[in-house]
């Protein structure tokens, strides 16, 4: 007879993403369309959007990036296995931006007033203030070491996140940010906003470059980092050749916002809720797979083999012991293994099972010399014996 336990280790690993391919090219052609058009509106001057398109076109893109944002934020506070600290600072990063993008969408001109009045320049600010905080948290994203992150912090850092967030707009929509114009009377763009979008899109362009140096964009997460920050120095350079807050410059950049954040929302799905799922799955398989042979090895042993549970119940039989012993499956599972065993032996047994199942041990066949069982019809039945833990 055999005992045996196979203990299982568990592991959290990210495996390989479904293709990406597609997805990728279909980013870089709309990041090489827009940079096309940006270095067209360096030599033409193109006209002002019509009203009837633009207000319902850009006021969607806006609602869209803060909905992005949110989910980013959603699926890294919601991951699966080992939270990665690069992934949760870019949730918490983004829940920020995502708030900022919101106020600044209900502080424009054409919106009721948010608190104080709305002006172009509050509406703007907050949004540089939003567009400034996505490029730092992907520099920072990009430089900090992969490390785990502890779950159990989640909860400050949020009411971190909130905090310095509703502290930031609060300032801005109060009015008390020291910020120089961003726009004249006239809701021209001044030199003073125009060095701020300069210092993003600098920004940026060190994210890029650092991606590119350190060899990220090889990976397919690395990818996707590299469309989204891409995208944004796209719409970077749209804010940049803009001649008002609100023309077509304006709306180009905020369409490219939210390709960043489309990016950046897949990448976060996949590293922190799909990638671990299909682990899961494929660990699961895996396993499924293994018991299957152990069960196909032991039923189909030349030897007589048994399973015990840690209470000394047996769990499973194969063939050979049910013809060695006369009983059926149905009457050995669940009970002692000492059934197996003469009268005589059975208190003994249960004293050597006890102190086995504390120090498990490998014992190998005919190590207790000559041992008899007992079959179900009560005659002896000479048996080695072997144990495995």
């Amino acid at each position: 007879m055999t005992a045996r336990s196979a203990p299982v280790d568990e592991r959290q690993e990210i495996g390989t993403p479904p293709e990406e391919a597609g997805w990728l090219t279909i980013g870089w052609w709309l990041i090489a369309i827009g940079t096309l058009g940006g270095l067209l509106m360096l030599v033409g001057q193109p006209g002002p959007p019509s009203e009837g398109w633009a207000h319902p076109l850009s006021t969607a893109f806006r609602y869209a990036s803060v909905a992005l944002a949110l989910l980013i934020f959603l699926s890294g506070w919601n991951h699966q296995g080992q939270a990665s600290s690069r992934e949760m600072v870019m949730a918490f990063g983004f829940l920020g931006v995502g708030l900022l993008d919101f106020m600044q969408a209900l502080s424009l001109p054409t919106m009721p007033d948010f608190v104080t009045p709305n002006t172009h320049q509050k509406a703007l600010t907050l949004c540089i203030a939003a567009r400034m905080l996505a490029a730092g948290i992907l520099l920072a994203r990009v430089l900090m070491p992969e490390r785990r992150f502890d779950g159990a912090q989640r909860s400050g850092w949020l009411a971190l996140t909130l905090a310095a967030t509703l502290l930031l707009g609060a300032t801005i929509v109060s009015g008390h940010a020291t910020l120089p114009p961003l726009v004249d009377a006239l809701g021209q763009r001044t030199l003073g906003g125009i060095l701020i979008e300069t210092a993003v899109m600098l920004a940026l362009l060190g994210t890029l470059f650092l991606i590119i140096v350190r060899d990220h964009h090889s990976s397919w997460h690395g990818a996707l980092l590299l469309v989204a920050v891409a995208s944004l120095m796209v719409g970077e350079l749209h804010f940049l050749l803009r001649d008002s807050a609100e023309d077509l410059g304006h709306l180009i950049g905020l369409g490219f916002k939210v390709l960043a954040c489309v990016a950046l929302y897949r990448l976060a799905h996949l590293r922190n809720l799909r990638m671990p799922w299909i682990h899961l799955q494929q660990l699961r398989r895996e396993l499924d797979d293994k018991q299957r042979f152990l069960d196909t090895l032991i039923t189909e042993a030349p030897d007589g083999v048994l399973v015990t549970d840690g209470h000394g119940r047996i769990e499973a039989v194969n063939k050979q012991l049910l013809k060695d012993f006369g009983y059926s499956e149905a009457e050995l599972i669940g009970q002692p293994v000492e059934i197996l065993l003469p009268p005589a032996m059975r208190a003994r047994h249960v004293a050597e099972r006890g102190a086995f199942a504390r120090e498990p041990y490998a014992r190998p066949m005919g190590a207790l010399g000559a041992v008899s069982g007992v079959r179900r019809d009560g005659s002896p039945l000479p048996v080695e014996i072997s144990l495995g833990g």
